[in-house]
């Protein structure tokens, strides 16, 4: 269970999934780090968000950029915790990044299946 003012990044932030993510976790009060390609979507997002956009930062980023991602932490949540959140984010992405060259269909149901259990609450 999440609680308020937990800090969590969404990839794909700006439509779909990754939207409707970004707003249900601001519904249940944590911050989010909305990251997507598309500036325009985030944007969109942003607005969708109506009074919870004030714990929503959007983050225009290719996530396939590994330079970019690893800027991520400093401008999500600033030097104090970013450390933190980088060990994180490198561990889930050389994660995922192995098991989606090898098994496409298994990262795709294990990404569905952490949605679904944060989406449950």
């Amino acid at each position: 269970m999440l609680t308020n003012g937990e800090t969590i990044a969404v990839t794909g932030g700006s439509n779909g999934i990754g939207r409707e993510l970004t707003l249900q976790l601001l519904a249940r009060g944590a911050r989010v780090a909305a990251l997507d390609i598309s500036e325009s979507g985030l944007a969109e997002t942003a607005s969708l968000a109506g009074d919870a956009a004030e714990r929503l930062s959007t983050h225009t980023v290719n996530i396939a950029d590994r330079a970019a991602v690893e800027a991520l932490p400093s401008a999500i949540i600033g030097a104090m915790e970013a450390d933190k959140l980088r060990a994180t984010i490198g561990k889930d992405a050389a994660m995922m990044d192995t098991l989606s060259r090898l098994m496409p269909e298994r990262a795709a149901a294990l990404i569905y299946k952490q949605m679904k259990s944060l989406l449950a609450g």
